[in-house]
Parts: structure tokens; sequence; C-alpha cells
């Protein structure tokens, strides 16, 4: 029998007790590769205080089935920040910082300090051991994984599931460099790749996973009865979204065809650090032409999510921006038809028999293209789109992609 092998995943975009649907996606990929790996998450924490600590304890949060969670709080001085802004300003004045796409520089001083707090933690807890490292928010995480890399001598694999760079700012150098010398990035993307290459990162050796889509979870939607077709929209209310597009998409849609239709406008409110204020954005919605065809689903609980695809006809994303969209892809594995801008990440497979791809600003040609569904003009067969978004994401080519990649570097 294989001998397990145990990941180190270095995170804090996964749920907890306060907020138990973000970044559950993680855990769901842990426990579908249960078979190979078991997984330690580390939730690693720094704050700022007047003197830095020494006593810094791993404290373990919770357990499930193959996972091991863990918090590290780290208390680090004032100091270091002001040092960083010297070392920051230093290299400014200097000339040296003239590589593009680098942004803030962490003085060498704080990594040593951190380096030091992780070893004095690693060495008093036996248990912690593990074969490879891994983060899933590679510009934020990076650097914390190169550090455990060089006490450990792990090996260390980054992925990327944010925008590249993060909203207003550029990669420091710490992450910057870790990125680049990471053993392994796994994609989820080739538009990702593009993100990272447009910052002047010279990627490291790359493996294409996509995201993972549980079959088991997200079934066939059954045939339904003739009645108004629905229109599903799924997200939390950022700007990445888009949904003033979306609005106007619809609004041009009520033009141009006399077909009912009903939208449902779903996880709007979800609590993810970014979802705008809600009540506002109903109200905004009820000023719409379309505002006597809406029904308005603010939160959706993960295992409710499968019901939600299984009331709608056809699936509408108009974001800006993402990176390999799961919505998209459980709306497909329930057998939906994807009418998407070329947002990321959907451009990996939404072929013509899937959906349709739109540029992010194709208010006209998206109306136009659901009016010729609604309108039974533009028809797809819902067990063709489930069948290949399964075999390209579905769970046995997940496990297989996520072990081949773990196990070229273990």
């Amino acid at each position: 029998m294989e001998h397990k092998k145990t990941i180190c995943l270095v995170t804090n975009w996964y749920p907890a007790k306060d907020n138990p649907y973000y970044g559950v996606c993680f855990k769901e990929q842990a426990f579908a590769v249960a078979e190979h790996f078991d997984f330690i998450v580390l939730h690693y924490r720094e704050h700022r205080a007047f003197f830095s600590s020494w006593n810094n304890e791993l404290l373990e949060v919770n357990r499930e089935r193959n996972t091991v969670e863990y918090v590290l709080d780290v208390k680090l001085s004032i100091g270091y920040d002001v040092l960083n802004q010297l070392t920051d300003l230093f290299h400014k004045i200097s000339g040296k910082k003239k590589r593009p796409g680098l942004g803030k520089y962490v003085s060498g001083a704080k990594r040593s300090k951190v380096k030091k707090n992780l070893l004095r933690v690693l060495s008093k807890e036996a248990i912690f051991s593990f074969d490879a490292l891994y983060c899933v928010d590679a510009q934020y995480e990076a650097g914390i994984l190169q550090l455990l890399s060089d006490i450990t001598g792990k090996p260390y694999v980054i992925s990327e599931h944010s925008p590249v760079p993060p909203l207003g700012l550029l990669i420091n150098n710490q992450n910057f460099e870790a990125i680049e010398k990471a053993d392994l990035l796994l994609l989820i993307s080739y538009d990702k790749a593009r993100q990272i290459m447009m910052q002047n990162i010279h990627m490291p050796k790359t493996f294409y996973i996509g995201n993972f889509v549980d079959e088991n979870k997200f079934t066939l939607c059954e045939k339904k009865a003739s009645e108004d077709k629905r229109i599903l929209i799924m997200g939390a209310n950022s700007f990445y979204k888009n949904y003033e597009h979306f609005c106007r998409v619809m609004e041009t849609l009520c033009e141009i065809t006399e077909v009912p239709f009903r939208i449902l406008v779903a996880g709007y409110a979800a609590n993810k650090g970014y979802a705008g204020d809600r009540e506002q954005f109903e109200r905004y919605l009820r000023t719409k032409k379309f505002s006597d065809r809406l029904n308005l689903l603010p939160e959706v609980k993960r295992e409710e999510i499968e019901n939600v695809y299984h009331q709608a006809d056809v699936f509408v994303m108009t974001s800006i921006q993402e990176g390999q969209p799961l919505v998209a892809m459980e709306a497909a594995c329930c057998g939906l038809p994807v009418f998407a801008t070329r947002c990321g990440g959907v451009e990996d497979y939404l072929e013509e028999d899937m959906g349709r791809l739109y540029h992010v600003m194709d208010v006209d040609g998206m109306a136009d293209g659901l009016r010729l569904f609604l309108e039974g003009k533009l028809k797809f067969d819902p067990v063709t789109i489930r069948s290949k978004m399964v075999a390209r994401y579905g769970r046995e080519s997940f496990v297989r992609n996520f072990t081949e990649a773990f196990s070229s570097v273990i």
C-alpha cells in the first residue's frame, strides 16, 4: 500500500467558525486527495506590538478527516515596520529598485526575525512534520513558505487564486523572490500565468491543474416542466463581479425579447471581506427594468448551492477578473450552459457546445446570445456540458493531477 505523504498548507484563505464557507474549496480539495495525502493546515498571522515575542506556539484549532489545523500568532515589534520603510526608501533613493513589478521591500532583519521565530516553534513541535509545503495565494504567502522550506529542507509548491497583483499594490520583494524560487507552480488557469508573468516574475516550473469540481455534490439538473426560464448569477457584490454589466445585459434583454424569463441573483451578501452593502445593492436592483422578474437570495450555504443551480436554466457570469471561477464550473457540472465574460479561467474550457464567451464590455452580444437561448434558437445538451466538465476537472482528474504534481517534487 502506498505510504501517505503529508503536505503543510500555509493559508488564511480557509473556512473558520465565524466564516465557514470562506475558502471551503481548499478544504474540499484536501479531502478529495485523502487517499494519498494528509494535511497540516497552518494559519500564520503576524501581529504588531511594542515588543516582539519569542513565546510563539502552535495552537491546534481543528481536526477533520485527513486535516489538522493550527494557528501560529507571531508578535513582531513595530520597529520592523520602521525598518521596512527605511529599507524601501533606501532602495528608491539609491536607484536599486529598478525591476518593474517589484513592490515594497521587506527588510532582511524582519525576515531573519520571522525565520528565527518559526525555527523555535518547529523545534519544539515534533509532531509538526511534513513532506512538502503548499500555499494557494503566493503573492501573500510564498515568502513564509520559502522560510519554512529553508528551515526544514522540504520543497515548496505555490499556487495563486487571487488577482495578481493585489488591488492597488505590487508584490513585495520577499514574495517576489520566493515565487521565482518555488519548486513548482500549480496553475489554476492560463490567464493566471499571464497575470504573474506581467509582474516581470520569472516563472518557476509549472503544472496546470485547474480547480476541482465534485461531480458527486453537483449532479445533473432534472429536466424542468415548461415554465419561464431562469437566468442565474451568483457571487459577492464586489466590483470584480461587475453587477453593473449584468444589469445592463438584463435590461437590454428585456428590450429585445418578448419571451418571459426570471432572474435569480444569489450569494451577493457573501462574507468574503469585499461584499458591498446588501441593502444598497438590493435597492439598486429594484430600480431596474427587470425588477418584477427578480428573485433575490443574498446568502447561500455551501450544502444548498446545488439546489440553486437546479432552479436555473442558464448561468451568467459578468466578472471583470477571476482565477478559475468555481461557480461557473459547478453550474456546468449541473448541466447548465454558461454565458460568461472573458474574465480568466473560463476560456480554458468553455467551448461552443457548453455556452458562450464575450469580452468584458459586450452588453449587446451577451444579451443577444441569451435572447437566442430563451427563444429556443440556441440549444445545448446538458449531458454534454456536464461530461466535458467532469472529464477536465472532476474528482478523478483532480486527484490524478494533484498527486502527479506533488509526487514530482517530494
